[in-house]
């Protein structure tokens, strides 16, 4: 029996001013009970300490500063950078639960044809505690893209996509809102997503 080609996974953290949250995203990748290759933190721009932040870690923590460019590009630029089989987007303000790595991996490692494998996620932060409403029960079952776009919520912090399947696949910057959704409806075209039931992901609401 082969035993599998074990899968790397970098991590990419776009931050604009996010010194206050920063090290607590950052602290919650590494303590991932799946360890990971990398962890991208892309400055853009900041005018405060989140550079600095970022880059008292020391590896697997390296950062990247550019000037302030968005959200978008910053991403993209970490999807260039990331030597991972997989990319997990992380924003500077959330969380990730620990086994929140481990749970995608070996989900996203059950069928080839899985490009983006994505969790439930909490809302934590300035607002009343709850959950998020559960969204679509869609599995590895062919969705239509009408679906994609108007019943699957995938959140950026909660998603994994595979690198070698993105071709030149990237965040658009041409657009001020929906822009993440765009990027998962054009990547759901190239393959399957597969879902994570539980909240295994922390999305903060702040003012």
């Amino acid at each position: 029996m082969t035993t599998p080609t074990p899968q790397t996974v970098s991590v990419v953290i776009p931050c604009y001013n996010g010194a206050n949250f920063l090290r607590e995203a950052i602290d919650s990748v590494l303590a991932q009970t799946y360890p990971v290759l990398e962890v991208i933190v892309i400055d853009d721009g900041s005018t405060d300490d989140s550079a600095a932040i970022a880059e008292s870690y020391g590896p697997p923590v390296r950062v990247i500063r550019q000037k302030n460019q968005g959200e978008s590009v910053a991403r993209n630029v970490g999807i260039d950078q990331a030597k991972g089989d997989w990319i997990a987007f992380l924003d500077a303000d959330d969380i990730w639960l620990p086994e929140k790595l481990n749970r995608q991996i070996i989900e996203a490692t059950s069928n080839l044809d899985i490009i983006c494998c994505f969790t439930n996620y909490f809302t934590f932060g300035e607002c009343p505690s709850g959950s998020v409403p559960p969204r679509p029960d869609s599995h590895l079952t062919p969705t239509p893209f009408i679906d994609m776009l108007f019943n699957w919520c995938v959140l950026p912090t909660g998603a994994i996509v595979n690198k070698h399947r993105l071709k030149d696949v990237c965040f658009p910057t041409s657009v001020q809102h929906g822009e993440d959704q765009i990027f998962f409806a054009v990547i759901r075209t190239l393959g399957n997503f597969a879902r994570i039931r539980e909240e295994l992901v922390g999305y903060r609401i702040s003012n």
